[in-house]
């Protein structure tokens, strides 16, 4: 017998199983494996959701045979690609086996099927909210910006770090999918216009730079203080590039959501974040006054200032978002200004 199912039927029967395998309770009871590998006695539990975002759901699970604490991070369908949950999960894996170890939240197991990841919670703050505790400190400042360079050598070191050359023409052609992305944004001409700019100067530095495995999100809310050690988070790991992307990043959201934003020109190569950051990675490598570094920054920048600028034309936090438009626009014309030479 053949069975006729309405299709808003089917369609409500869909929704509820989502419902149900996104169930944190459920997932958490589904991962036994991942659990014995944690390790103690009794029943862990979800306590709590920590996080919620586009791309994924944190919850928090406690046993009380224990104080440790696990994050299940579940990703949300459509959020990401469909490899990023696994690409996620392996990068920490690797980085569990590295010798040194590199500091990042230990993985014990992964739920293809739900796109989880079971991993230890790490009760520690961001490296933005310890620049913000410490306004009134430039010292210390200083020293988290160059414990995050250091942080950031170690981890590109796991993959192996050697020279290969720049493709500019790559860089500028994600700038115009990014705008493409957002479609038209409050700054859209003028974007535009940097970006050919951007890739004509581009076209012109043919050279070799350090690459290794980019950390692929390597910014202020993705490093965490502990005990004045670094610990990274939300490690890609999934693709090959210029050590200067990762660490253009961090300096480029650490110039716009950071006390350094306070000052002039904190993206000057001279400036305590620049030079901080350079210290602790390690100079050798780092460059902060050649032209590919200039050229990664300027990138970056354009990528702010594109993502800025679109939340502003959907009046999105105004004030604060205002602020941050008109950093990154500052930003990227300086910077571009610095490579007029070039195109």
């Amino acid at each position: 017998m053949v069975s006729h199912i309405a299709p808003e039927f089917r369609s409500h029967r869909k929704r509820i199983l989502v419902l149900i395998m996104s169930d944190p309770k459920q997932i958490l009871a589904n991962m036994p494996d991942a659990l014995e590998r944690v390790g103690h006695e009794g029943i862990w539990r979800i306590t709590s959701q920590l996080k919620n975002s586009r791309k994924c759901d944190i919850y928090l699970a406690a046993n009380p045979s224990t104080s440790q604490k696990l994050a299940l991070k579940i990703f949300r369908p459509g959020g990401t690609s469909e490899q990023a949950p696994g690409l996620q999960f392996r990068a920490l894996e690797r980085l569990q086996k590295a010798t040194p170890r590199v500091l990042a939240p230990k993985v014990f197991g992964f739920s293809s099927e739900n796109n989880a990841i079971l991993m230890e919670w790490i009760e520690a703050e961001t490296i933005q909210a310890t620049l913000w505790r410490s306004i009134l400190v430039p010292s210390k400042r200083k020293q988290a910006v160059q414990k995050a360079g250091a942080w950031l050598r170690q981890f590109h070191e796991v993959s192996h770090i050697a020279l290969q050359p720049l493709d500019g023409n790559k860089l500028a052609q994600k700038l115009v999918t990014q705008l493409q992305k957002h479609g038209q944004t409050t700054d859209f001409d003028a974007i535009q216009q940097s970006i050919g700019k951007f890739e004509a100067a581009a076209k012109t530095l043919d050279m070799n730079v350090p690459h290794a495995l980019l950390h692929g999100d390597f910014t202020v809310r993705n490093v965490l203080m502990q005990s004045g050690s670094t610990v990274g988070i939300d490690i890609w790991g999934a693709r090959m590039g210029p050590v200067f992307e990762d660490a253009a990043r961090f300096v480029t959201y650490a110039a716009i959501n950071t006390p350094f934003a306070l000052s002039h020109s904190p993206w000057h190569p001279d400036g305590p974040l620049s030079q901080s950051f350079a210290t602790g990675y390690g100079k050798d490598l780092l460059d902060v006054r050649c032209k590919s570094w200039t050229l990664l920054m300027w990138y970056q920048f354009m990528r702010r200032w594109i993502v800025y600028s679109a939340r502003q034309s959907k009046g999105n936090s105004v004030n604060l978002t205002r602020w941050q438009v008109k950093r990154a626009e500052a930003g990227s014309l300086i910077l571009q200004s610095w490579l007029e030479d070039c195109f």
